[in-house]
């Protein structure tokens, strides 16, 4: 199977090199930029509205021919609800909008998660630090604990 005979895809004509293009060439080129345009902005809202199009695909490979053409379906029939362009009506205002608020309430969230990690985090080093001083308060000659303590009364033996 040769790829060109199963696709085929449509490409704007480059200015040859020191030269320029036609006015026709220009048009064709325009109407290749705008259809492109509303490819992206499809494959963007594909992209936005299932995330398992926009990630690395680590399930099973035979189902995902199955999956992505129910993703396609699912957006094409988002897309007939909610169009696609910001000229297309208020649906796109109203989706960007949903999409910042949501974006808004992960950064919130994260802020209070981090907020509430610092604060308990300094409540357990003060408690360490609380602990630590008390502890050094109540031993200023050093501690009899240790093994080959300097006391007198050991007398250099371990067990009694």
């Amino acid at each position: 199977m040769i790829l060109s005979e199963e696709v085929r895809a449509v490409l704007p004509t480059k200015k040859p090199i020191g030269g320029v293009l036609t006015a026709d060439e220009l048009r064709t080129n325009d109407r290749i930029a705008s259809d492109r345009v509303i490819v992206e902005n499809f494959f963007g809202r594909l992209k936005t509205l299932w995330s398992v199009c926009s990630d690395i695909y680590a399930w099973k490979r035979q189902n995902y021919d199955m999956l992505f053409q129910t993703c396609l379906a699912l957006t094409n029939v988002h897309v007939r609800i909610h169009k696609l362009r910001a000229e297309d009506g208020d649906a796109n205002t109203q989706y960007v909008n949903r999409l910042i608020s949501i974006g808004s309430k992960i950064v919130k969230n994260k802020k209070a998660a981090s907020r509430t990690y610092r604060s308990k985090r300094k409540v357990r080093l003060s408690l360490a630090m609380a602990a630590e001083s008390a502890f050094t308060a109540a031993d200023p000659g050093g501690s009899d604990t240790e093994i080959g303590s300097h006391s007198e009364s050991d007398s250099g033996r371990l067990f009694y």
